[in-house]
């Protein structure tokens, strides 16, 4: 799989083609901004290395109709999700090697674990609301109609 650039015409295949329980990997950058754009190239070689998951680029400008009030400011921002469950949300130093520890860490977990950890604390409650990759996308879709 490659990393995709999402884009708002893609909102419905993209929530078509995701198996419930998949795994997300998110990128929030912005065209503007040098570190990502930097960085893009050596994350586009990323998904070879994990087929059992997604990888989006969301540039925040092209996209903002799905992000609703999530605010992103600090680029690149990563989010990891399974299925319905964010797994992690943080503002990272771009970073392969990090990305790719903190990505192996969240897929050792098992789902039980992963809903245990989605209620430790209020942030983490919070970012199943309001940063779920799945919301993001059905905001998205709605907004086009």
């Amino acid at each position: 799989m490659a990393l995709i650039t999402l884009t708002p015409p893609l909102y419905a295949d993209t929530l078509a083609s995701l198996p419930d329980e998949s795994w997300m990997v998110v990128f929030f950058c912005a065209e503007w901004c040098r570190s990502c754009r930097e960085f893009r190239p050596v994350l586009e070689k990323m998904p070879s290395s994990y087929p059992q998951a997604a990888f989006f680029w969301v540039d925040i400008e092209d996209n903002s109709d799905m992000l609703g009030e999530l605010d992103i400011n600090k680029f690149p921002t990563l989010l990891i999700q399974q299925g319905d469950l964010v797994a992690f949300y943080s503002c990272i130093h771009p970073d392969t090697k990090l990305i790719e520890r903190i990505l192996q860490s969240m897929m050792e977990k098992s789902p039980d674990t992963l809903r245990a950890q989605a209620q430790d604390n209020e942030e983490i409650r919070q970012w199943q609301t309001e940063c779920n990759f799945m919301t993001m996308l059905h905001n998205g879709l709605d907004s086009e109609r």
